[in-house]
């Protein structure tokens, strides 16, 4: 998702969604109390029940003898992310159907799985991500912001993970 907030625009680079209201759409995600009206809601074009592929594996839990899904857990390693994080963040892999192989980011709201963002491992997909359709829901934001807590948006999951680190609020 790609947001300008000197333009007021924001728009999905995988599901082609725009908004030309993005501070609003982005203060609504955030929960925040300022924003009353409903104007910026983004209606859902379509009903997808969010769940794990069937054949998710928490990558972990995953060994070098586990191929190909190791694979999945060498491309986070390579990238600086430890076994931890993994955890951390439920991080798994599928090998089979819509999100075969892929890294499965699962994206949660107040407990509740809300969607998915899924990396290809294998540098040979058309498509890099391939994410949930429906509503969306920035990745790993606290339930509850209090005023002066500090926020980092960014584009992409990997990168705010880096972002936190470097900050030391991981």
């Amino acid at each position: 998702l790609g947001i300008n907030f000197v333009e007021k625009l924001a728009s999905c680079f995988n599901c082609n969604w725009k908004s030309r209201d993005a501070v609003k759409w982005v203060l609504w995600k955030l929960g925040s109390r300022e924003v009353a009206d409903t104007e910026s809601k983004v209606e859902e074009k379509v009903k997808e029940k969010i769940r794990l592929p069937d054949d998710f594996e928490p990558l972990h839990k995953i060994h070098k003898g586990d191929v190909p899904a190791y694979y999945g857990k060498q491309y986070l390693l390579k990238r600086g992310f430890t076994v931890e994080d993994m955890k951390k963040y439920g991080f798994g892999v599928s090998l089979a159907g819509r999100y075969s192989y892929r890294i499965i980011m699962p994206v949660r709201w107040r407990g509740k799985l809300k969607g998915l963002v899924c990396r290809d491992f294998t540098k040979k997909a058309q498509a890099k991500y391939l994410n949930t359709k429906g509503d969306k829901y920035l990745w790993n934001l606290p339930a509850f912001i209090k005023h002066g807590d500090l926020l980092v948006l960014s584009e992409g999951i990997f990168k705010a993970i880096a972002i936190q680190k470097s900050l030391g609020v991981y």
